[in-house]
């Protein structure tokens, strides 16, 4: 049986754990999907002082205190204190989101959900969704027990996991770079990790094809040969592939369902990354 792993960071760590116990199950694993997910350390990736900034989502001053929260935050987990480290986690939580009270990004941009810069609330078709997937009828429907409940957030799951958040998994991910295929896509207009701090991030990691990866060019993607626009920005080099998604926001599935389906698609029919010696 072949075997995938998709998901945004717990993706490539359940890769990296199966790829290290290669016979414990009897499953041949074929590669790993990272989408929108903060790979890198997370007060550098969720930084998106640069973004809110020309986006005109923050002013001038605005744009000052929330970077200096985050100049503060990567400060505080520099020490290598879990104390110092837990306080720039409170901060972060205070800082990006939203909450009541209010986080800065809402008290400085005046928007209610961070994930776009194109919506102020979310939307409400996706609030809908999720009202929806929680009737009887689509629970029975896809098996999932009609008394459950399906969350967006879980707040004891989210507390539970807030430690993890600080953790740079900077070598698990290399790692995986080295021994499968991945593929890792971010959004053009992600304003909670920002596409530029991720693409960044990529071209950071040393890996065994790091240098032909940093000196690759981006190509225009079409998800088909009848799309008549481009859809995101490739740069694929032997089993690693990123992507930029044009016009995707944090709402990956939300914003281009099609073009992330036929993304998918293509990788798991090895199109594209389908190299590994």
């Amino acid at each position: 049986c072949r075997l995938y792993f998709f998901s945004a960071r717990y993706s490539v760590a359940l890769a990296q754990d199966m790829l290290s116990r290669p016979n414990e199950l009897r499953l041949v694993f074929q590669g790993v999907i990272g989408g929108v997910g903060f790979l890198g350390p997370i007060f550098e990736i969720a930084d998106s002082s640069e973004f809110l900034l020309q986006t005109s989502m923050l002013t001038q001053e605005g744009y000052k205190t929330f970077k200096g929260q985050f100049e503060t935050m990567r400060q505080l987990a520099s020490m290598g204190n879990m104390t110092l480290t837990g306080l720039a986690l409170k901060m972060l939580f205070n800082t990006i989101f939203t909450s009541t009270p209010k986080t800065y990004f809402q008290n400085l941009t005046l928007y209610n959900d961070h994930a776009s810069p194109l919506y102020t609330e979310r939307p409400l078709d996706m609030i809908f969704c999720v009202l929806a997937a929680n009737s009887t009828q689509f629970k029975a429907a896809i098996h999932a027990g009609v008394n459950s409940s399906i969350q967006y957030a879980n707040p004891e799951l989210l507390s539970g996991f807030v430690l993890d958040w600080a953790l740079d998994i900077t070598q698990i991910v290399e790692y995986v770079l080295n021994n499968t295929r991945a593929l890792f896509y971010t959004g053009q207009i992600d304003a909670l990790f920002p596409s530029t701090n991720l693409q960044g991030y990529f071209e950071k990691l040393n890996w065994t094809y790091k240098d032909e990866y940093v000196s690759a060019y981006r190509h225009l993607w079409r998800p088909h040969e009848h799309s008549y626009n481009g859809a995101g920005y490739m740069r694929s080099v032997r089993n690693f592939t990123s992507m930029v998604m044009l016009g995707m926001s944090h709402f990956a599935g939300y914003d281009k369902p099609v073009e992330t389906y036929y993304l998918m698609r293509q990788f798991i029919e090895r199109k594209i990354s389908f190299f590994l010696e």
